[in-house]
């Protein structure tokens, strides 16, 4: 619950500041066998993401193997995951860390 207000939270660019310190937390969270808390990381993540600083990299780089993971689950394209890429794809500091990790 208290990830589902992150990401809420997150989608307003006023709170971002304030939430930068939870990111290793969610990064994290995106490892449980917990399929919502999953997602709502993700969302959380994909929410933050929007606009990353140079001094943020370092923040986002371990999520990117976990989304890579969840990409397909039961065959299907996973959405969250997706979306989440293509934020992390638009800071040109993370494009080598995502091509690294595939």
């Amino acid at each position: 619950m208290l990830l589902q207000c992150i990401a809420n939270m997150a989608v307003d660019h006023e709170n971002e500041m304030m939430l930068r310190k939870a990111i290793p937390a969610i990064v994290r969270r995106t490892e449980s066998t917990v399929d919502m808390e999953c997602v709502v990381a993700l969302q959380a993540l994909t929410n933050l993401s929007s606009s990353i600083t140079p001094e943020q990299v370092n923040l986002y780089v371990p999520c990117i193997p976990h989304a890579l993971n969840k990409l397909w689950v039961k065959g299907e394209v996973n959405l969250h995951s997706l979306k989440l890429l293509v934020n992390l794809a638009c800071c040109p500091d993370l494009v080598p860390y995502i091509l690294a990790s595939k």
